[in-house]
């Protein structure tokens, strides 16, 4: 069984906004792969669906439960969410990936990696915060570089009619890279998708 936590705020106010592109990913998935109903627990809505065949390997056998979740308990706070469903499933930190928006990254832009810091990402900082430790995989969608106005402000607008095309092509990449690292593992899904 692995675990992927989409980060994001949730409520129709923020669903389109910069800084739900990992629950974009989560929900992205969900619907692709025939996920039947998402239900509420731990301060989160999740689903849990298979991992089809054409991604398994050697890191993920054909229809190995993979747990779709996005927390509900606000950006700031998605450890909370993290720890409570990777508690209760008996989940070690590297059955996990987190997916999250990166304003450091152009737009369209997949980055994935094995661990690390946080960055200055606040969800990340509550995930590792909470599990005690940053080594677990996360997956990091670029969003563009703000310019000339305050972060806050950036990641909670919503994209452009422009930009609204290229997210949306990087959430379904993004949705290949996370299956791929739970067929194949991290070092494989890293080596396809960064860049």
């Amino acid at each position: 069984m692995k675990l992927i936590f989409g980060l994001g705020n949730p409520g129709e106010r923020y669903r389109n906004t910069r800084h739900n592109i990992g629950r974009r990913v989560v929900f992205e998935l969900g619907e692709r792969l025939g996920a039947k109903s998402w239900r509420e627990k731990f301060g989160g809505t999740f689903t849990e669906v298979g991992l089809p065949g054409s991604f398994a390997g050697p890191f993920g056998a054909a229809g190995e439960p993979l747990i779709l979740a996005a927390p509900d308990t606000y950006m700031n706070a998605s450890g909370e969410c993290v720890v409570a469903f990777a508690g209760y499933m008996k989940v070690p930190p590297d059955a996990m990936l987190v997916v999250v928006d990166d304003v450091n990254l152009p737009l369209g832009t997949l980055r994935m990696r094995r661990s690390g810091s946080d960055g200055g990402h606040k969800g990340l900082r509550s995930v590792a915060a909470g599990i005690g430790s940053e080594d677990y995989a996360r997956l990091r969608l670029g969003v563009g570089v703000p310019q000339g106005v305050e972060l806050v402000e950036y990641v909670l607008s919503d994209f452009s009619e422009e930009e609204s095309k290229i997210a949306a092509e990087s959430v379904k990449r993004a949705g290949d890279a996370v299956l791929t690292w739970a067929g194949h593992g991290c070092e494989v899904a890293m080596n396809r998708f960064n860049g």
